[in-house]
């Protein structure tokens, strides 16, 4: 891995059944505090593509991957924030995705995994 991207040796392992990842996500996007961040990113390339599935296999045992060969949506749920990345190869630009409920999140950890997850496009 890249040494730009050590930023996630600081990020806890997660894990969560499937039913309570459903859970989650479900409770945060149900809610009407619930806080949608979008983020418009570089389209990836390998590199992004390679860096990504290191930092995400480095901080959750099973995140998902759906879509096919030209789109791909990652999503994980860290510490009550529920991230989306997707990248279309149609468009120029992949998103980032971040929504939580304020009071239920750590602002700190939200900062941490902007920061790890944007530095993957930023070095690119």
């Amino acid at each position: 891995m890249n040494e730009n991207y050590t930023n996630n040796n600081y990020l806890q392992k997660q894990i969560y059944t499937k039913d309570e990842e459903l859970k989650i996500k479900t409770l945060i996007e149900k809610d009407e505090m619930c806080i949608c961040q979008k983020y418009n990113m570089p389209n990836w390339t390998n590199t992004i593509y390679d860096n990504l599935n290191n930092i995400f296999n480095n901080i959750y045992e099973d995140f998902r991957i759906d879509g096919e060969e030209e789109y791909s949506v990652y999503s994980m749920i860290y510490n009550n924030i529920y991230i989306q990345i997707i990248s279309d190869s149609d468009i120029t630009q992949s998103e980032i995705i971040f929504k939580y409920i304020e009071s239920q999140c750590n602002i700190n950890d939200l900062d941490l995994l902007k920061k790890t997850l944007f530095s993957v496009f930023d070095k690119e």
